[in-house]
């Protein structure tokens, strides 16, 4: 009698414990809302490195941030809330990218991140 006493009790225990295999563990700093791979119209190269830009939405507005893969691909990225976001990308010669209406959802552990191209007019167009 004690034994299934005690195997009803390790049943009811385990029951109450949440289940590990769904649990998600979240680094430690947000990730990117936003990537934008920055190319050049004419030569299809990219030319993240030489742009700059920024980004808003509702409540912030700050510059885009230059990023790398390990492998050494250069991205400009925004690290802001959810929401609905305008964008815009240049280079000190030719003309800017603008896009607006980039929707930003919650993910479990912050923004989903949406991956953008902006290709640029050549510096001579």
């Amino acid at each position: 009698m004690k034994i299934y006493a005690l195997s009803a009790l390790c049943l009811l225990a385990l029951g109450a414990c949440s289940d590990l295999s769904t649990s998600v563990v979240c680094p430690g700093e947000q990730g990117a809302s936003l990537v934008i791979e920055v190319v050049d119209a004419q030569t299809g190269r990219s030319v993240a490195a030489e742009a700059f830009g920024s980004w808003s939405t509702t409540g912030a507005t700050d510059s885009l941030r230059h990023v790398s893969t390990v492998e050494g691909r250069a991205f400009l990225a925004a690290y802001g809330p959810p929401g609905t976001y305008r964008v815009s990308v240049m280079r000190m010669t030719g003309q800017p990218w603008f896009r607006g209406d980039i929707t930003v959802v919650q993910g479990t552990c912050g923004p989903i991140t949406r991956n953008l191209t902006a290709t640029l007019p050549g510096e001579t167009e």
